[in-house]
This record gives C-alpha cells, sequence and structure tokens, in this order.
C-alpha cells in the first residue's frame, strides 16, 4: 500500500497573525468600559420612558375626571328630577278623593317615570361611553405610535 499523502496546510503552516485575535489587548478593561456606556443608554432610555409615561397618565387623570365630573352631575340631576317626580306623585295621591283615582294617578305616574328612567339610562350610557373613548384614545395613540417604532 502507499502512503497517501495529506495537501493542505496545517496548523503550524500558518502564520500567527492569520486568525485575527476577537479580544482587545486588555478584557477587563474593554467589558468595564462597554458594561458602563451600556448601563448609560439604558438608565436614558428608562428614564425618557418615565417621563412618557408620567406625562400620559396626567393627561388620562385629567380626561377622566373631568368626565367623570360630567357623569356625577348627570346622575345629581337624575336625582333632583326622580325625587321632584316622586313628590308631585304624592301630593297628588294625597289630593284624590277616591281610590280610583288614586289608581289612575299612580298608573300615570309609573308611566312617566318609566319612560324618563329609560331616557336616563339611555343619556347615563351615552356618559360612560363618551368616558370611555375619550379615555380609551390616548391610550391607542401611544399603542399605535411604539408599534409602528418597533
Amino acid at each position: 500500500m502507499t502512503e497517501a499523502t495529506t495537501t493542505g496546510s496545517t496548523k503550524s503552516d500558518r502564520p500567527d497573525n492569520a486568525i485575527p485575535n476577537p479580544w482587545p489587548p486588555d478584557p477587563l478593561q474593554w467589558i468595564t468600559q462597554n458594561t458602563a456606556a451600556l448601563a448609560e443608554v439604558m438608565n436614558y432610555k428608562m428614564w425618557a420612558g418615565t417621563e412618557d409615561a408620567a406625562s400620559f397618565v396626567e393627561q388620562e387623570i385629567g380626561t377622566t375626571s373631568t368626565l367623570f365630573v360630567d357623569l356625577n352631575r348627570k346622575m345629581m340631576e337624575n336625582v333632583e328630577s326622580n325625587t321632584r317626580a316622586i313628590l308631585d306623585h304624592a301630593t297628588a295621591v294625597l289630593g284624590t278623593m277616591s281610590p280610583a283615582a288614586a289608581f289612575e294617578a299612580s298608573t300615570t305616574y309609573a308611566g312617566k317615570q318609566l319612560d324618563t328612567l329609560l331616557q336616563q339610562t339611555k343619556e347615563i350610557v351615552a356618559l360612560v361611553q363618551e368616558t370611555v373613548n375619550e379615555t380609551a384614545k390616548p391610550a391607542e395613540a401611544a399603542a399605535s405610535q411604539e408599534f409602528k417604532a418597533a
């Protein structure tokens, strides 16, 4: 059998500078310097994110509190209206001379009050829907900005 000779270079045939050294001359110093820079960048990003979140929350609180004041005002108007209706009904029932007239006054009151309560409910639902929509707008805008940036 003949011996096969291998062609090609061996490790001892390569010059020392053929493979670049990936490490800097002082790896500990390189790691320390880059870690400090990375920490500085992360600190800045966290600070900027915190500022954005704080302004967002501030805006949301202002919007929400204004809308809740409107909602509470409407509810108080409804309570006042309903209280007046009850007192008017009581006055009408006390002024009747017969049970049939009292029953008729109560039936009329019940029909009017049902219509009033339905209308009040629609108004409150509309205010709640407005509150939810107005509160969600800044969050939707912020989320869409974040997704566009990513």
